[in-house]
This record gives structure tokens, C-alpha cells and sequence, in this order.
């Protein structure tokens, strides 16, 4: 198994980040959103009877473009984005390709209050033809952190995935350096 752990993070291009703390069913809630011309940095219940926060927004102004109702877990908290040192806000998750033209190359070092882990899988695994392998991904309701076997006499992997984590029909064949998860 490869695996590549340092503390650095992809430096958000907006100020808003996904929240590493309060998921919704929809997904994770993005901090902060504007709602009727307010800034929100947790939950509310403006407009509502249930707390709710916003799922996506957009990147320019912050409105809320989809939202979701919050889980019991994170009413009354402040959710703390995790920063750079230089106290910029970074984006999760993320992956780390050198000179790939379509993936972000500004990064930074994180501060000491971020989490150490993410909750993603550390295994950086490329397809046989080069391709990044994208972990966490959802396939058939299962979630994988590693290449898989699953519908496959070989060791697979998804190389994209939606907001929410679920296969985009893109994969690829796993290569042989790569973490294969048990099915």
C-alpha cells in the first residue's frame, strides 16, 4: 500500500468550505452560505421550522443554491473551518496532482487545529494508465477507501465521482502498487 500523509491542503478558491463536522443526509454543509442577505457560519432556522444549512453555494456571493436539514449533532455549534498558518481556508476533500492542469496548484501548510485526518482514505493508488483513483467513492451503496473487486475480475477503482461521493461510471484498473479492499 502507497500512502502520502502531510499536512498540507488545497487553499479554497472562495471563502466557503465543506463543513468536516455536520453532514447532512445530502451531504456535507457549506460555511459560510448567505441566506435573504445574511451570513451564516452554522445551522439556522431562518425561513424554517427545522435547522438547515446550505449544501452549495455559489462560489462569487455565497447564496445558498441547495440546502439540506441539519442533523441534531450540529445545532448550537460554530463550525471552524480549518485554515492555513497564513489563516487561509482549505478545501476537502482534495487531490494532490503535480502539473495536472485542471486541479488547483496552490496549497499551503495547515494550522495545528485541523484535524490530522479527514476521514479519507490516505491511499494514493493510479489506474494502469495513469489515472488518479478517487477515494473515498460510492459504489452500489458500499463506500471504498481502496481499489475493489466488486462486479470485477480485476482490482478497480472510480477516477470521478459527484458531490456526494457516488460513482460517475469513470474508472479504471487499479495498479499493481495499489490497496484492494476485501469483498
Amino acid at each position: 500500500m502507497k500512502t502520502w500523509i502531510a499536512s498540507l491542503c488545497i487553499l479554497s478558491l472562495s471563502r466557503a468550505v465543506l463543513s468536516q463536522t455536520c453532514v447532512t443526509p445530502d451531504g456535507p454543509c457549506v460555511f459560510p452560505f448567505v441566506f435573504l442577505g445574511t451570513t451564516y457560519n452554522e445551522c439556522t432556522m431562518d425561513g424554517s421550522t427545522q435547522l438547515w444549512c446550505a449544501t452549495s453555494v455559489d462560489s462569487t456571493t455565497l447564496n445558498y443554491e441547495t440546502y439540506s436539514y441539519c442533523p441534531s449533532s450540529c445545532s448550537n455549534s460554530t463550525v471552524l473551518a480549518c485554515q492555513t498558518v497564513d489563516g487561509i481556508n482549505c478545501v476537502f476533500p482534495f487531490t494532490f496532482q503535480v502539473g495536472a492542469g485542471n486541479v488547483t496548484n496552490s496549497f499551503g501548510t495547515c494550522s495545528s487545529n485541523c484535524p490530522s485526518t479527514s476521514g479519507n482514505s490516505t491511499n494514493v493508488c493510479n489506474t494502469s494508465s495513469g489515472t488518479p483513483c478517487v477515494f473515498p467513492f460510492i459504489y452500489k451503496g458500499l463506500t471504498f477507501t481502496s481499489c475493489t473487486t466488486m462486479d470485477s475480475s480485476f482490482p478497480w477503482c472510480a477516477t470521478a465521482v459527484n458531490a456526494n461521493q457516488q460513482f460517475e461510471n469513470s474508472y479504471g484498473y487499479c495498479n499493481a502498487d495499489c490497496e484492494v479492499a476485501t469483498t
